[in-house]
């Protein structure tokens, strides 16, 4: 019985909805808090708690969150952020890039 050659597993890249940074023209980030990769199911919830919406969570930091709703284009302007795990968050969106969605506590 012959062993296989030793390979090395590289992790696949993330989908490019998981790459996306802010950056300003001349590549500085302008963050004010690192975000850290997640994927976390949660809900956005608005119009004085009678309306969802279902989302991910792509990643997080202390002051905000990249998210990708199931509509962006319905994703209201402000809402509640009810992770499935985890505590709620008051939001407003900051910037809206196709089917993703930056938001900042508030």
């Amino acid at each position: 019985m012959e062993l296989a050659a030793h390979t090395s597993f590289a992790p696949a890249p993330p989908p490019p909805a998981l790459q996306q940074t802010q950056h300003t023209a001349d590549g500085a980030e302008r963050r004010i808090a690192p975000r850290r990769r997640v994927l976390k199911n949660a809900l956005i919830v608005f119009n004085s708690r009678y309306c969802t919406h279902r989302c991910f969570i792509l990643n997080m930091s202390e002051t905000g969150a990249q998210l990708m709703p199931q509509d962006a284009v319905e994703c209201p302007s402000e809402f509640v952020l009810k992770p499935q795990i985890g505590k709620e968050r008051d939001c407003e969106v900051v910037w809206r890039k196709g089917e993703l969605v930056g938001v900042r506590y508030v």
